[in-house]
């Protein structure tokens, strides 16, 4: 029982490793599997980002994206994205290992299909939206792993193959394959994407490497040695004596002449979470 309070305690420790804050500026690379992009077809690809912390609930992430799909080894589709997301944490924020959020954005696409045999080849500008879930998994202070998955519509005009005669793509030549698309009328194409990146923080806040921080009473040119550190003294909140006239007066439960009462070392354990529990033990 008490190796598993220990690793339930580590788990907590970890979880509370790490956290982000407004201002944050992360750069990343991508992997992306298009699913439903053309039929029963599916794609891969590649891509970078880089993140903008607006608040320390929003975050934005701006993106590009390249990738293809082989249409039945008879014809190939590529894609190009270039967007921007917000993000937002429904979670409160605070330093977590796992951070889920809601992503809603825009971007701009090109889609080119090409037949391998007879050299038709069509392609398309458009804009599209997306809408989505991640989640965050924080491996330090300065990186994460990111997953998420969103549902990607285009607004323009559709382009796929098809066969034409009407027959299965897996079971026709390159020469009985038509690209297929209406320039006159605008549709909603859609794809399902699902993106992994890996991303590092290159600022931010809080004590981390390359930043600064200010000494309350470390001097770096007088160090003591250990053996000769008389220590602090610090408030534990075990007690409190003062008049009532003095809290009425002061609005404060401390005021006029303090004294103190110096008690021993272990007596200053607050219990706020469950390894404290284990330290007191």
């Amino acid at each position: 029982m008490k190796n598993l309070l220990i690793a339930i305690a580590s788990l907590i420790v970890v979880n509370c490793a790490y956290g982000q804050k407004s201002g944050e500026l992360q750069l990343g690379l991508r992997s992306t599997t298009s699913l439903f992009s053309h039929d029963s077809e599916f794609g891969t690809g590649v891509g970078g980002q880089f993140r903008l912390r607006l608040f320390d609930r929003m975050n934005t992430e701006w993106f590009a994206d390249y990738i293809t799909t082989d249409i039945g080894g008879l014809a190939k589709r590529t894609d190009g994205h270039i967007g921007w997301s917000v993000m937002f944490y429904p979670m409160p924020v605070k330093e977590r290992l796992i951070q889920p959020y809601i992503l809603m954005g825009h971007c701009f696409d090109y889609t080119r299909i090409e037949v391998f045999e007879g050299g038709y080849m069509q392609e398309r500008w458009s804009s599209a939206f997306q809408t989505g879930l991640g989640t965050h998994f924080n491996l330090s202070d300065r990186t994460d792993l990111s997953l998420n998955a969103q549902y990607m519509g285009h607004i323009g005009k559709d382009l796929h193959v098809e066969p034409a005669h009407g027959n299965s793509t897996s079971h026709l030549h390159e020469d009985e394959l038509v690209i297929t698309s209406d320039p006159s009328t605008k549709s909603l194409e859609g794809h399902l994407l699902l993106t992994v990146s890996f991303n590092i923080k290159i600022n931010g806040s809080g004590i981390t490497n390359g930043s600064t921080s200010q000494q309350v009473n470390y001097d770096i040119y007088n160090r003591l040695r250990r053996q000769d550190y008389k220590g602090d003294l610090i408030e534990n909140g075990a007690f409190y004596i003062s008049s009532v006239s003095d809290i009425k007066d002061s609005k404060n439960r401390i005021s006029g002449n303090i004294g103190i009462y110096q008690m021993p070392d272990y007596t200053c354990t607050e219990i706020d979470e469950l390894y404290d529990w284990i330290v007191a033990e």
